[in-house]
């Protein structure tokens, strides 16, 4: 029983997680539109996707394939000027779109209050955003019980939606969680058509404990939820046909489908269709294309995208705003402890001409060498800024600092060298030499051989007292030795 729960937990999480904006685009049916019998091979239209929608067709690909496929945000004021002519699901929508902040900046209290009025007329995905939302908005004294009935009334009109609400209650920590209904209610939800919990059961079946998976399953799941057009299952299986890690590998197909659902701008897809041409993977090699792609997908807010584009713009800047793009996303990934990134961003304002105000090399060199980037501890630790920047590297040192004194050898080495070429410190030899002395004992290579440099100092200038200090704060750095 308990085996099971934490089995099946995850998925609980993203669907309290993910599955509030997921509910808002896969609308209701609504009898006075004419019905349309699959999705169109190119973006669709407004009207037409105001039609996939009413049969349940318009996953969130479609709507940001309709949003930024306009341009100067005019997806998004159409949307609203639909919702203004009393256009019901264009309202539901623009509910979306202010939560989210697609082309429109991020609004929750007014996207929840068109959510408010959206359930008020009946939608379900309203109703069911708006459950989700109270869940989240207090999960240490949550109305379990009043959430579970709000979901039970919705069986009749929405079971899809209804039976994955309740299993991601029924998986929760809570005294009425059970694995039993957990899995019973995932499995009706994937009977009725919720294509996000045939993704989320696919993912278990493929990544699951051993005993658990089922990829037969899986794959099933996955071609029935990309067949509903939801893109971001296709996703995931056409990156199975690519890797064949869970079942045969057929790269026609992965070719096939992300070239598909990037007609449809979805953001994973153009990114991995970047990745295709800067590869020559089932494309001809074309890294003009792949930095268009790319550029294209970041947009759309593709992690991986952001950094290849990243890196792309910052390679070869054309212009102000294509280096002001390159910073953007390197840094969207360096602050969340990439350290290519980091390096990416040092190397850039190294470079020569590039405009370096607030020593932005010196920090992100220091960011990338308290993550480990050897390149970058060696940059620092021989002193290689020319100006001073003992404001910038402070942070890396006191991180040294550390696991220096827990004993550490090759932090101690690092330390003791930042303190012999006063790089970001005042010289010290005294100090880097009793780092060294109480790690001594370890024999480590590089602790042996900054003390042989350090007596070398001292052999040349005849005494530490007569080695000279180089840096000084607030200084320029000078000529530092070897």
């Amino acid at each position: 029983m308990t085996n099971s729960k934490k089995t099946y937990g995850w998925i609980s999480l993203v669907a309290l997680t993910g599955l509030a904006f997921v509910s808002v685009l896969v609308l209701s049916p609504r009898p006075n539109r004419t019905a349309v019998a699959a999705l169109p091979e190119r973006p669709p239209t407004f009207q037409e996707l105001m039609l996939l929608a009413d049969n349940g067709l318009a996953q969130n690909s479609l709507i940001q394939s309709y949003i930024y496929n306009q341009p100067n945000g005019m997806g998004a004021q159409r949307v609203f000027a639909e919702a203004a002519k009393g256009d019901d699901e264009a309202e539901l929508m623009s509910c979306y779109l202010l939560i989210a902040g697609i082309g429109i900046e991020e609004d929750e209290d007014r996207g929840y209050e068109i959510c408010e009025t959206s359930a008020k007329k009946g939608f379900s995905a309203a109703k069911a955003n708006l459950i989700y939302r109270d869940l989240r908005a207090n999960p240490d004294n949550m109305d379990w019980k009043g959430a579970h009935k709000k979901f039970q009334a919705l069986i009749k009109t929405d079971p899809a939606r209804a039976h994955r609400g309740l299993q991601s209650l029924y998986g929760l920590d809570h005294p009425k969680a059970s694995p039993q209904l957990m899995r019973y209610h995932l499995q009706q939800a994937i009977k009725h058509g919720n294509t996000n919990a045939m993704h989320g059961l696919a993912e278990f079946d493929f990544r699951g404990r051993p005993r658990y998976r089922n990829v037969p399953r899986g794959k099933r799941n996955l071609e029935k939820a990309y067949s509903l057009n939801d893109f971001d299952a296709g996703y995931t299986l056409a990156i199975e046909y690519k890797t064949g890690r869970y079942f045969e590998k057929d790269l026609e197909r992965y070719a096939e489908m992300i070239q598909r659902m990037s007609a449809f701008l979805h953001p994973a897809s153009l990114g991995e269709l970047g990745y295709m041409y800067k590869a020559g993977l089932g494309v001809e090699k074309d890294d003009g294309k792949a930095s268009e792609l790319f550029a294209r997908a970041a947009e759309l807010g593709n992690p991986y995208a952001q950094k290849m584009a990243g890196f792309s713009l910052l390679s070869d800047p054309t212009s102000l705003q294509d280096r002001q793009s390159g910073i953007k996303y390197l840094e969207i990934h360096a602050r969340s402890g990439d350290v290519h990134a980091m390096v990416g961003l040092a190397r850039h304002y190294e470079t020569e001409g590039v405009a370096n105000p607030n020593n932005e090399k010196a920090h992100w060199r220091a960011r990338a060498a308290m993550h480990g980037d050897q390149h970058s501890q060696d940059i620092l630790g021989y002193g290689y800024m020319d100006t001073g920047y003992i404001k910038e590297v402070a942070p890396y040192i006191a991180a040294l600092e550390i696991p220096a004194k827990a004993g550490d050898p090759y932090a101690s080495f690092l330390l003791a060298r930042h303190y012999r070429a006063a790089s970001g410190v005042d010289r010290d030899i005294r100090k880097a030499q009793l780092i060294l002395k109480k790690v001594a004992h370890s024999e480590h290579p590089r602790v042996i051989e900054e003390m042989d440099v350090i007596d070398g100092y001292i052999t040349y200038f005849g005494s530490i007292d007569a080695i000279p200090a180089i840096i000084k704060h607030g200084a320029s750095l000078g000529q530092a030795l070897p």
